[in-house]
């Protein structure tokens, strides 16, 4: 039945792509052309379609949900108007993020140096226990120094994720490996507890790492969303039905065909979008794409290789912790290190608001980009916490419940693959497929999940070739 349904569909598309007034597209509500259309509003795809913009290229951006920002959540305590992001909260101190705030005039602060006491727990029991290993901050700065020293060997890794040829096999060795043999291990427990990028790390315990002043990351993407929508390039609520390509070497002026379906409270509409090239700003997981696109096999046989986990996050009240105290999954025995089991909470931190904590949980790597279902997750979440307060009565005596008063899942996060495929040349695979089929990529995939770091690939790497190709 798809077979069929695809194959009318790509007729349909490659006649109207010969032609705006096709009659078999004269119930449209729209026909529009673009010089690039883009798939994905969240941070990768606002920020090239604003940096086109400002080059003078027309842009169309299709996102499904009824807002930009994709990972970015913001909440603000209906008790005292305070507000804290949840979701994207801080970013490194790079020109591409000072550029783009600056862009919108949205001013950074420096972030302030964390007012945290660390209680450990191992959240299958709920009963207290003591790190196996603690170095102190001089040893945690000094590896993290020879890990950058290391880093900067691979000066592509600064571009992008741009490896030499062949591979270096400290590039595609286990983590564990690399970490004994640089003697690095007293990095390991910051870069895995705190639930944050490796090189962000030392941003964090430097004081070197960005927030916006009001604490509203969300601003940056309301600008931009009206900023686009002002000039008709902007379809929220949005999804692409099916979308037909032109090869490359195609002389035809509009090589990219979507039809959009926008489906709101207030409106239902059908469009059709002629572009001169095709921006993918989502993450490239076939299961997410075959719905509308059909990969070429070379597109396939890169994305099948991806592996990915889930990432969530949730404020919580009720949890009777301390204001100031931190609280981390910590599984004894399991590693040097004693990581927590996972699926699993990393921890808990508190949020701005007193009686309110930030909670962050994490599963295994899986093929899935979706690992576990949000409802699933949350449960788990207010059991470890219910147990937590259960086993430690005399530390956290009351009567309140833990509850969620905001949570967001971030899945598919951090997208990798093996060893074997690094050692293969994966990264050369996947950065060639740029310009293919007059389709350019841009995401965490490309770059890393860090929005500095996708902005700093974007307009450097991808939108430099793009631009060159209109």
């Amino acid at each position: 039945m798809r077979t069929t349904v695809s194959l009318l569909l790509t007729s349909a598309l490659v006649t109207a792509a010969q032609s705006t007034t096709s009659t078999l597209f004269k119930d449209l509500d729209d026909i529009i052309e673009r010089d690039v259309a883009i798939v994905g509003g969240g941070s990768a795809g606002t920020y090239c379609a604003i940096s086109l913009q400002d080059q003078g290229k027309s842009v169309i951006v299709i996102e499904k949900e009824p807002r930009l920002g994709g990972h970015v959540e913001t909440y603000v305590d209906p008790a005292t108007g305070i507000a804290m992001d949840y979701g994207v909260a801080l970013f490194d101190n790079t020109p591409a993020v000072n550029d783009y705030f600056a862009r919108f005039h949205i001013p950074l602060v420096k972030i302030s140096a964390f007012n945290i006491s660390w209680f450990s727990y191992d959240f299958r029991t709920g009963k207290a226990v003591a790190p196996s290993y603690n170095p102190s901050r001089e040893e945690v700065l000094a590896a993290f120094a020879t890990y950058f020293t290391q880093h900067a060997r691979y000066p592509g890794l600064e571009r992008g994720i741009f490896l030499p040829s062949p591979v270096p096999e400290d590039l595609y060795m286990p983590f564990w490996r690399f970490v004994e043999k640089y003697k690095i291990q007293a990095a390991v427990p910051t870069m895995s507890f705190r639930a944050l990028p490796r090189h962000m790390v030392v941003g964090v315990l430097t004081s070197n790492v960005l927030t916006p002043a009001n604490h509203t990351v969300i601003e940056l993407y309301r600008r931009a969303e009206a900023e686009l929508s002002s000039t008709s390039s902007l379809f929220l609520s949005s999804e692409v039905l099916y979308a037909y390509r032109e090869p490359t070497n195609t002389t035809e002026k509009n090589r990219i065909t979507l039809l959009v379906h926008t489906h709101t409270p207030t409106e239902t509409k059908l469009s059709l979008i002629h572009a001169k090239k095709l921006l993918i700003a989502i993450p490239p997981k076939p299961s997410l794409l075959d719905p509308w696109l059909r990969l070429t096999p070379d597109e396939l046989s890169v994305f099948t290789r991806y592996i990915n986990t889930g990432m969530y996050v949730g404020i919580v009240n009720g949890t009777r912790f301390p204001p100031t105290a931190g609280i981390l999954n910590l599984a004894p025995n399991h590693t040097m290190y004693s990581f927590p089991y996972l699926p699993d909470m990393y921890n808990l931190i508190p949020a701005r608001v007193p009686g309110l904590m930030l909670a962050t949980y994490g599963t295994l790597q899986t093929p899935d980009p979706y690992p576990m279902s949000e409802a699933a997750v949350r449960q788990h979440m207010l059991e470890d916490i219910r147990r937590i307060q259960r086993e430690n009565p005399d530390r956290y005596p009351g009567t309140e419940e833990p509850a969620f008063v905001a949570f967001a899942g971030h899945a598919p996060y951090i997208l990798q693959v093996s060893g074997e495929d690094i050692k293969n040349g994966f990264y050369e695979r996947l950065y060639a497929l740029q310009g293919q089929m007059n389709t350019f990529w841009i995401g965490a995939a490309w770059a890393g999940d860090i929005s500095g770091e996708i902005w700093k690939v974007a307009r450097g790497v991808v939108l430099p070739m793009l631009v060159g190709e209109l």
